[in-house]
């Protein structure tokens, strides 16, 4: 029961992860693209390989949260 609790628990926090990853990268790709004008290709630069990072990072953690939610359903099932 606690390692089911476990599991839950990880999945609702990876699943939050994922979330604020999506908003931040969001937030990073509108500064990008409303003052690209204002800064250095190497600014630029780290804006986006910043905001891919983020979105590389939210699509996993919400990858491994399905994966807990399947896991989470084949224990109930049985």
């Amino acid at each position: 029961m606690e390692k089911q609790q476990k599991l839950q628990e990880k999945m609702v926090d990876l699943k939050n992860f994922s979330y604020i990853l999506l908003a931040a990268s969001g937030f990073f790709y509108l500064g990008l693209v409303l003052v690209g004008q204002d800064k250095s290709n190497l600014q630029l630069t780290i804006l986006l390989g910043v905001t891919y990072l983020f979105l590389g990072l939210a699509f996993l953690f919400r990858h491994l949260s399905n994966k807990y939610q399947n896991i989470l359903e084949d224990q109930e099932s049985r």
